[in-house]
């Protein structure tokens, strides 16, 4: 046995509020890490031998060795405890004069503060994340579009539909763009809009025929779904929609985000329509033009909102109509139950 912890018949005549050597190692325990009485109670158990690294280890065995046989009372933290041993911790990291061994005690702080932040941390994520992700995205491919919502020719107005803009919309053999009123605005716009929503979490598939401008028209004619009805009144467009845009003899496509997907159509020279098609979801969509995939991807639309579609005219402010292009026909279609 070391020396420095006496012998048994020793620490059975022990009086726990007498003793000079259990007296200062409760005080120091008392005290707390980088405290002059714990100094003090460490160099002292050090000079008579005492070997084991952890100083708060090395002080408890020597009291547990001095007490041994006899019940005593529990020893609580001091006054001041905890802070002491942060900034014991603290003094170790910045290299200050307190060199301390990590005990047991302050590791199981450490790793319940670290514990704390990882738990809030995930918590914090998986918040964030519930309200706007509704699962990995699909493939529209895998979904059969066999059921009719609606199929209307728009040789006169149908049913169901309104028209809103600026820009006047005739029905005659087809919906066709009317003479653009002058105005502060660049472009004025009208589109023919479907009445109903459409649920986020329903697919749907939308088929649309449009019979194409002129070579040298400027006029612009698109197809949109839009997760915003706050249409513009002079331009009938909202501040958040998936569009298919047809202008200056090439078809392209713009996100609910305001990008435009670098994709590009363009008719044959000779080709005097086109057939769009444009299937979405919650979250994905895919367009395709003259019956080739134009693009396919996340839309940007809000997953939580009903969807509004419909088709539009733009033109420039103040321009005759170009009277050679017109839609045709449109359709909705949903899969089958």
């Amino acid at each position: 046995m070391n020396p420095c912890y006496g012998t048994h018949k020793h620490m059975a005549t022990l009086d726990f509020e007498t003793d000079p050597q259990l007296i200062a190692l409760t005080d120091a325990l008392r005290a707390g890490p980088g405290s002059p009485q714990w100094r003090d109670a460490v160099n002292r158990l050090r000079e008579q031998g005492g070997d084991q690294v952890d100083e708060y280890l090395l002080l408890c065995t020597a009291r547990e060795h001095l007490a041994s046989g006899r019940s005593y009372r529990e020893i609580h933290a001091g006054p001041g405890f905890s802070r002491k041993v942060m900034q014991a911790v603290e003094q170790e990291q910045t290299g200050g004069p307190s060199r301390i061994a990590p005990t047991a005690g302050m590791i199981a702080l450490l790793s319940s503060i670290v514990v704390i932040v990882v738990v809030a941390s995930a918590g914090y994520i998986l918040w964030r994340s519930s309200g706007t992700k509704t699962g990995p995205r699909s493939d529209l491919s895998q979904v059969y579009f066999t059921e009719t919502v609606l199929k209307d020719s728009l040789d006169a107005a149908p049913q169901g539909w309104r028209r809103i803009g600026a820009l006047p919309l005739t029905f005659d053999k087809g919906l066709r763009p009317g003479d653009a009123p002058a105005g502060d605005a660049e472009f004025v716009g009208g589109a023919l809009l479907w009445e109903q929503s459409v649920l986020s979490s329903k697919p749907m598939q939308i088929d649309v025929t449009l019979r194409l401008p002129g070579p040298e028209s400027k006029l612009v004619a698109q197809v949109f779904v839009t997760d915003d009805p706050s249409f513009s009144d002079i331009r009938a467009t909202s501040p958040h929609e998936l569009a298919w845009t047809y202008r200056a003899g090439a078809a392209t496509v713009a996100l609910a985000s305001g990008r435009l997907e670098p994709a590009t159509f363009n008719p044959g020279a000779k080709q005097q329509s086109l057939d769009v098609r444009i299937q979405f979801d919650a979250q994905s969509a895919a367009i395709d033009t003259g019956g080739k995939r134009l693009w396919s991807g996340e839309h940007g639309l809000d997953p939580g909102k009903p969807r509004f579609i419909g088709v539009r005219f733009l033109a420039p402010a103040g321009e005759n109509a170009d009277r050679s292009a017109s839609f045709q026909s449109i359709q909705l279609k949903k899969p089958a139950l």
